[in-house]
Parts: structure tokens; C-alpha cells; sequence
């Protein structure tokens, strides 16, 4: 048996060997069995042979920040900072603390670059934000969810229409644009409604927040939004939305619309008025059957890219026979064999509803299209697939998606501008989250906007880490901002109040390959 610890006490112990004198922490212990006071030590650190100063090692360190530290320890402070450091770079490069300080008074502009970081870095709704602040250094107390609420009332539509002009103005470079038709909870993550049979959710009641959001043709960077009172495949507000972007005109303009308002009068008039467009074609058109067929029959000698995330993707592109567009055809065979495996187990599981007589009214139309159900004489049920099931899948269009264009040629231009698309809307996927409305009363029109305006920052900020990734070749192992982040949290700061003093944890290697690709500096031990 051996009795409860004492209270830890760090001691000194001399190296005989090196000269070196190490710092323990140290308990001792009453061993019954063996009838003796025992130790168990733990190395935290060494006394510095020139300056005498305690030097503890970082395990040591990060321990003293938890909750309830050992009685009698000097207080320390743990700040996640190397995220941090890298968005502070990207918003210099971008000039974001300039222009938002310009416009913004009582240092909320601060407030406001700091709820962006955190919804850069988090997808959490933003009442998360303040304990996530002080942790990462950009507040000494966190905010409470009254404090965020004052931020978001604070901004005013002014002053966002301030920051558009000015940010505008800063990349007046950026003249050709891609106008986008968002609505914030649709997911265009997939290219195919069929493929989810009947579970997506834009065929949900829900509410729907429709904008137009421009950004630079050619550096991805987002410029402006505008909330739209449709969509703009309708057709009056596809008409009226360049006169909401100042100094627009659709010759500078190309059109990125939404596939599940998609008609062939729409598109018409998108053409006989010489719109610029791109539209994703829902499967349910029959048009695209025949193309989709051609394209299958030859699909082992087309032509492949790799799409952003590294997937082989084959394309084909052909004209329209009816007006003057092109359509793409494009084909991802890892994506066809996921969708169907989903199907198999989802069909596993209906089978089992039918042998346990447990119907779910969602699934009639699988049970009456896959399975054949025969009553025997005794009263028991047969359950079996039909025989003609296993070729349904092999005729369908999974696996397949067609893009309607009449301003752009290249396919692989055509996945990275959907690859844009799906970031931007992903982005503002969780604004009317449930949490937020109760709490910061984001349902407020007058707080979403500033709620919008603070995740359009954000946007920004994560447009411009993705495109300085993919430009450099050395960083071609990640594959996304994210897992730049990712790779940025584990750098920290480690504040001792007793010496006072800053130790930060060694960088990894792509630590120092971010802060060389980036151009920050990472800060560094005193010797």
C-alpha cells in the first residue's frame, strides 16, 4: 500500500556527469510496504550556469496552465498565437487594417478584423468568439455575448458601403468580375441532386438568404455583396443587380448562377441580352441525356485534370446545338463508386425495414423501385431486390455533371470557379445558425448585416491564404487553407509572471516554411 503523495516542491540536483543542475518536481511518498519514504521526480527544467536564472522546459510550462495549478507555483499564461501572426500578414498584404481603420472609429475596427479572424479560423457560431480571442491573444479579457451584440450594432450600413467604395478602389485593378448568386443554406459542395436521392437539403423549407457577391476574375478575392430580393435567375433581378455595383457594366461582368433555378427561358435571355454566364445543369433536364450518353461511350479516351483536391477529373466539351454557348461534361469516377456504395447501404437498410415491417414513409419510392415484397401462403413475407436494380445505377448519371457557358472555354477554369463558389457560399452557410439568434439577435435585419459584413471579411482574408497556397509549389502537401490553420495553431506562447518572461514552442518544419512562403517571423527563445 502506498500513501497519498505530498505536495509537489521543485529541488535542485547536480549532473555529476555534465556539471549541469537540473530542476525537478518533487513528492515524496510513504511506501508501507517497503517501510520507507519514497520519491517520484519529474525533470521540469535546469538552472543556467552563467546567469543562474531557472530555465523550465515546455511540458512544465504548458502544465501550469491548466485550471487548477499546484499551490505555491508562480501563475502561467498560454497563448495560441501562430494563426494569429499568419492572418495579421495576410490583412497587411491586403491592406484590410488600413482600410477598416479609415472607416471605422473607436478602435472598431480592431474588434471588427478580430471577430474575423475567429470566423476565418473557426466555423462555430460567433457568440463561440470570446474565449477563442483571449486564447489567441487579441483581447486580455473575453468578450461576453452582450459585448459582441454592442460590436454588431455598432456597424452601420454607411460604413460597410464606406469599405466596399475604398476596398473597391484598392484593387481597381480587378476590373473583370464573376458575379455569384449565394444562397447561404444550399450546399453546391456536390454537382448532382439525384445523387443524394431526394435527401439535399435546398429541397427543404427553410429560409433562404439570397446575394450577389463580386469578386476578381482572376484573383478570387471577393470585392462586394449585395442581398437580392430573388435570385438572379430571375429573371428582373438578373436585369437590375449590375446597377447595385458602382461603375459596373456586363461587359466586366460574368454571371456564376445557381443550377436549381435553371430554365431554358432564362437562359435565353441571358443570351439574347449578351450576358456572360456559367450555370450548372440539374440532372432532372433531359436535354443533357444525350450528350451525357456520347460522353460516357468515350470516356476512356478523353482528356483528364486534377481538380483541387487532387482528384482526377475527366472532361469533355462540346457546343450547343441550339445558341451560341458551350457546354462542359465533366466525370469523377471516385465520386460515382462513393455514391454507389451510399446507395447500397442505404438500400441494406431499407431491406431491413421491410423484413422488420418497419416502413419509413421517406423511403416508399426506394422500397417500390428496388425490392419486390411476396406474401407466402402461411402468411410470412418474401423480401427481394428486383432483378432489374443492379442496372438502375448503371444507367444513371451519377458521377456526371454538365456546365452551361458562354464565356468560358477552359474546363479546368470552370472547376476552380465552382471550387470559388462553393467556398463563398460554404462560408456563409452558418449566419442564421440558432444559437446566434437567440444570443446576439442576429434574426435583427440590422444585426445580420453587420454579421455579414464581419463573415465577408473573413471571406477575404480566406480567399487571399488559398491563393497564395496554390501559387506556391513547396506547400503543394496542403491542400487548403484550413490545413494551413491547422498546421498554424500548435505555435504558442508560453507568459511566466515570476521571472518575467515569454518562451514560445519550437516551429515545425512547415511552420518556418509558412513564415518563408508568407513572409512573417515567427519570435524566438532568448539564447
Amino acid at each position: 500500500m502506498v500513501n497519498k503523495p505530498s505536495k509537489s516542491k521543485i529541488i535542485p540536483i547536480k549532473n555529476k556527469k555534465n556539471g549541469v543542475t537540473y530542476l525537478y518536481n518533487d513528492q515524496y511518498y510513504w511506501d508501507s510496504e517497503k517501510q520507507q519514504t519514497r520519491h517520484k521526480r519529474v525533470c521540469i527544467g535546469k538552472i543556467d550556469s552563467k546567469t543562474g536564472r531557472q530555465i523550465f522546459n515546455q511540458k512544465f510550462l504548458a502544465l501550469k496552465a491548466r485550471k487548477n495549478p499546484i499551490q505555491g507555483e508562480f501563475p502561467v499564461e498560454i497563448t495560441r498565437i501562430g494563426q494569429v501572426i499568419l492572418l495579421e500578414r495576410i490583412a497587411k498584404t491586403l491592406k484590410l487594417p488600413k482600410i477598416l481603420k479609415s472607416t471605422f472609429k473607436d478602435n472598431l475596427d480592431r474588434k471588427i478584423l478580430a471577430l474575423a479572424f475567429f470566423c476565418t479560423c473557426e466555423n462555430s457560431p460567433l457568440n463561440h468568439a470570446g474565449k477563442w480571442l483571449q486564447s489567441h491573444g487579441l483581447v486580455s479579457n473575453p468578450y461576453k455575448m452582450t459585448e459582441i451584440q454592442d460590436i454588431l450594432q455598432t456597424i452601420t450600413k454607411e460604413s460597410i458601403l464606406m469599405f466596399f467604395e475604398k476596398w473597391e478602389k484598392i484593387l481597381e485593378g480587378n476590373k473583370e468580375k464573376y458575379v455569384y448568386d449565394i444562397t447561404s443554406i444550399a450546399s453546391y459542395t456536390r454537382h448532382n441532386h439525384f445523387l443524394y436521392y431526394g435527401n439535399n437539403r435546398d429541397k427543404e423549407a427553410l429560409e433562404q438568404i439570397n446575394l450577389a457577391v463580386t469578386s476578381s476574375k482572376y484573383s478570387g478575392i471577393p470585392l462586394r455583396y449585395i442581398f437580392l430580393r430573388g435570385n438572379l435567375m430571375n429573371l428582373d433581378e438578373t436585369h437590375t443587380t449590375l446597377y447595385h455595383f458602382p461603375q459596373q457594366n456586363k461587359d466586366d461582368c460574368s454571371f456564376v448562377l445557381n443550377r436549381i433555378f435553371y430554365s431554358p427561358e432564362s437562359i435565353g435571355y441571358l443570351i439574347k441580352n449578351e450576358y456572360s454566364f456559367m450555370i450548372g445543369i440539374p440532372s432532372r433536364s433531359k436535354w443533357t441525356g444525350p450528350f451525357i450518353k456520347n460522353f460516357r461511350n468515350v470516356l476512356e479516351k478523353q482528356e483528364s485534370l486534377t481538380d483541387f483536391k487532387e482528384k482526377t477529373i475527366q472532361y469533355h466539351t462540346t457546343r450547343s446545338i441550339t445558341d451560341n454557348s458551350t457546354i462542359h461534361l465533366f466525370f469523377d469516377s471516385q465520386w460515382r463508386r462513393e455514391q454507389e456504395l451510399n446507395l447500397e447501404f442505404l438500400l441494406e437498410n431499407c431491406k431491413e425495414e421491410l423484413v422488420s415491417n418497419h416502413p419509413i414513409e421517406e423511403h416508399r419510392q426506394l422500397y417500390e423501385t428496388y425490392f419486390e415484397v411476396r406474401k407466402n401462403p402461411g402468411g410470412s413475407r418474401k423480401i427481394m431486390r428486383k432483378p432489374h436494380s443492379l442496372q438502375l445505377f448503371s444507367q444513371s448519371q451519377a458521377g456526371f455533371w454538365v456546365v452551361q457557358t458562354n464565356c468560358e472555354e477552359d474546363p479546368e477554369k470552370i472547376l476552380k470557379t465552382y471550387q470559388i463558389r462553393n467556398e463563398i457560399e460554404r462560408k456563409f452557410d452558418n449566419l442564421k445558425n440558432e444559437e446566434d439568434c437567440i444570443y446576439l439577435q442576429v434574426h435583427d435585419p440590422d444585426i445580420f448585416e453587420s454579421r455579414l459584413f464581419i463573415q465577408f471579411i473573413a471571406l477575404i482574408l480566406s480567399s487571399s491564404l488559398q491563393n497564395s497556397l496554390e501559387k506556391d509549389g513547396s506547400l503543394s502537401f496542403l491542400q487548403s487553407y484550413e490545413q494551413v490553420l491547422k498546421e498554424m495553431e500548435s505555435f504558442i506562447r508560453i507568459s511566466v509572471s515570476r521571472p518575467p518572461e515569454d518562451v514560445y514552442t519550437t516551429p515545425t518544419e512547415t511552420q518556418l516554411l509558412l513564415s518563408e512562403s508568407f513572409g512573417f517571423v515567427l519570435p524566438r527563445n532568448k539564447p
